[in-house]
């Protein structure tokens, strides 16, 4: 649907020595209460056709911040299954509606749990804690920790870590594509794969087993591999 604002403008600028990445990221434009209700209304037409709703990215200036957990309502009341990754003040009530996945960054999830959350361990303690949020079994949460990879606490409360073993370009964004395959694993009602997958592999996660296992996926051109903690 068409509203009245412009298409924000992103900008990437790369550091050629260092490798790294710098985002400067427009504004959304404000939307009008009038708009989103068009918004809902479009996605009601359209949910007698979905198994999944997937809601990213931050809600637009002037929404109201209940916006996403009403669209999880309108969703759930369909029998369709919810995914969210976003970030501001209507986060806390978005997570309040019960969402089937979130999947968030380290950054957002400190903001989301108003304490600090640093390193693998206390990161999957805050994806335990996101996901008995949104309704414990059967729920998901994801968290990314950018070049560290992520955690997962998966629909049947398994634990699951995954490692990146060769750093693209510029890998500013790449959490982004970690929604489809945790989305499918909570449609499909199963686990991440610790073998057979591509890009997923059973590592100890120490010792010259970790390293035969990262030779190995960068050998057959994998990046990254899938432990599950407990």
């Amino acid at each position: 649907m068409w509203t009245h604002g412009e298409t924000r403008s992103s900008l990437s600028v790369a550091d050629r020595e260092t490798g790294r990445l710098t985002e400067f990221y427009e504004a959304g434009n404000p939307v009008t209460r009038d708009e989103w209700r068009e918004l809902e209304a479009v996605v009601a037409s359209l949910l007698p056709e979905a198994r999944w709703l997937s809601l990213a990215g931050s809600l637009p200036p002037g929404t109201d911040t209940d916006g996403y957990s009403r669209l999880i309502r309108m969703a759930h009341e369909a029998g369709v299954a919810t995914a969210v990754d976003s970030r501001s003040d209507g986060l806390a009530h978005t997570v309040d509606a019960h969402p089937d996945l979130v999947k968030i960054n380290i950054h957002e999830a400190a903001e989301l749990l108003e304490r600090s959350v640093e390193g693998a361990k206390q990161c999957v303690a805050a994806a335990v804690e996101v996901r008995e949020w949104i309704g414990g079994s059967g729920h998901a949460a994801v968290i990314t920790m950018g070049e560290e990879g992520m955690v997962v606490v998966d629909p049947d409360d398994a634990r699951w870590r995954g490692h990146l073993y060769v750093r693209g370009r510029y890998p500013v964004g790449g959490g982004d594509p970690g929604r489809p395959r945790p989305r499918g694993a909570v449609a499909a009602g199963d686990r991440p794969r610790a073998r057979g997958g591509r890009g997923q592999r059973r590592d100890s996660g120490r010792g010259p087993h970790r390293s035969r296992a990262r030779d190995r996926a960068c050998r057959e051109g994998r990046g990254a591999a899938a432990r599950r903690l407990s």
